[in-house]
């Protein structure tokens, strides 16, 4: 890992464990052992650095889904253990959904991070939406299926489930349920 990928990823477990607001450069720093002004190296300002944290954060979850070794998502099944490979009990994307969650709220109120959220929350969506279409293009959801409206109904549940989760509301098995749930309704296979 490079030295700017470790800082992202400090970065990253800082704003899981303090927040957006208690994220300090310096804490940072700390955290992966190097000098205050490395980070201001690498990031021109705190601002700069929450942004590349949100990218960071978005990266990794969309690369889990993709995990190698993974199979494509041409069928119903596959796309629900695509949706549902965010709610686990991994340490790692349990922090980065604490991080994502934060990131969010944070972007209400700090209009420089709202752009990088709606271009993450872009990317994500845009994924989603594609994995539907390599289902419908194997013939195993139906072609009238809209790719790009089921994927923001799903971006939007999962993101709600996953702040119920986060704070103990569900369970990790309740999320994957309520999630497969409301996937398969949306996700009609041909004929149905």
């Amino acid at each position: 890992m490079s030295r700017r990928e470790e800082i992202l990823h400090a970065s990253a477990q800082a704003i899981a464990d303090v927040g957006v607001r208690g994220l300090r450069v310096s804490d940072v720093a700390a955290r992966v052992g190097v000098a205050t002004s490395l980070i201001y190296y690498h990031f021109t300002d705190r601002d700069t650095l929450v942004t590349a944290a949100l990218d960071h954060v978005t990266r990794q979850a969309l690369a889990f889904r993709r995990r190698p070794g993974a199979e494509p998502a041409r069928t119903v099944e596959r796309l629900l253990e695509q949706f549902t490979a965010e709610f686990v009990d991994d340490p790692e994307v349990v922090d980065h959904s604490r991080a994502w969650n934060e990131l969010r709220a944070s972007a209400v109120h700090e209009p420089a991070l709202r752009e990088a959220m709606a271009a993450a929350s872009r990317a994500w969506t845009d994924d989603i939406a594609a994995a539907v279409r390599e289902a419908q293009a194997a013939g195993n959801v139906a072609a009238d299926v809209d790719a790009d409206g089921v994927a923001l109904q799903v971006a939007v549940f999962m993101e709600g489930l996953d702040s119920r989760w986060l704070t103990g509301e569900l369970t990790t098995a309740d999320a994957v349920r309520a999630l497969r749930d409301v996937a398969i309704r949306l996700l009609r296979t041909p004929g149905s």
